[in-house]
């Protein structure tokens, strides 16, 4: 019979998740780069939030967004968090959010750090998309997973 320590569990335990979230980040990053649509510019995509929008600047690089949910995997039902990495010019601010958790669920709420309880088992793709006030546009996607309830 094979006997293990609670440290060596725990140990184990964070080496599976560890290669569990690096499976799920990098399934996130196949389906953002399977979306991406030949011939199509963020200035052709419908609007994200019908009040004020930004004009679209032209020839203006897209932002590049990271999405930190914490935790990412665990039991139903799991309130994870989400930190929003939006690196932006000083004179430059976020004037829309759309965030979308995969579950049904959208947000238009500003902060950049926004939690969510996923109430069922499943795996899920958390989007969110921003515009700035000098037109530029991002989207970042991560990916949270919910085992079914402990019993």
């Amino acid at each position: 019979m094979v006997s293990f320590h609670a440290h060596e569990l725990a140990q184990i335990r964070a080496s599976k998740l560890k290669r569990f979230s690096s499976i799920v980040s990098t399934v996130a990053i196949l389906i953002a780069i399977a979306c991406v649509v030949p011939g199509r510019t963020r200035a052709q995509e419908p609007p994200m939030d019908s009040a004020a929008q930004p004009t679209p600047v032209p020839d203006a690089a897209p932002l590049m967004l990271g999405i930190h949910p914490f935790p990412s995997y665990g039991s139903a039902p799991l309130t994870a968090g989400f930190i929003l990495d939006a690196p932006l010019d000083a004179d430059d601010q976020i004037v829309s959010y759309l965030w979308n958790f995969g579950d049904g669920q959208v947000s238009t709420r500003p902060p950049n750090i926004l939690f969510h309880t996923f109430k069922k088992p499943g795996s899920y793709i958390v989007t969110v998309s921003i515009a700035t006030a000098a037109g530029r546009m991002g989207t970042a996607m991560a990916g949270v997973i919910v085992a079914p309830a402990a019993r």
